[in-house]
């Protein structure tokens, strides 16, 4: 058996924007994402903010970060899941690229 390092796989290639190796939207997609839940940097400079905005801009930073990022970060996840599973019903070759996200749609 020989290896053919340029094209690990029969019909992938290159991302044409990025040239970074595609890999089949099928594939990709079939694995469930949980993207909701966001990494803290602990950077949390909360005396900054007091000083500029007082104690509602505390309070509008902490329900930001605590609440409407994890939320939307879950919705618009679970929108991106959805889309790239109707472009794999429409297109089963469909490639992407898993740095930049090109999809490369084919029939």
């Amino acid at each position: 058996m020989t290896y053919d390092l340029d094209s690990p796989l029969r019909g992938v290639q290159d991302c044409p924007q990025c040239q970074h190796t595609m890999v089949r939207l099928r594939s990709y997609s079939a694995v469930e994402r949980n993207e909701g839940y966001l990494l803290d940097d602990g950077a949390d400079r909360n005396f900054i903010t007091f000083l500029l905005w007082g104690w509602e801009g505390v309070l509008i930073k902490y329900l930001y970060r605590n609440v409407v990022q994890p939320v939307l970060a879950k919705l618009l996840g679970q929108q991106r899941q959805d889309r790239y599973a109707r472009i794999a019903r429409a297109y089963p070759n469909a490639l992407i690229c898993t740095h930049c996200q090109y999809i490369l749609k084919r029939k």
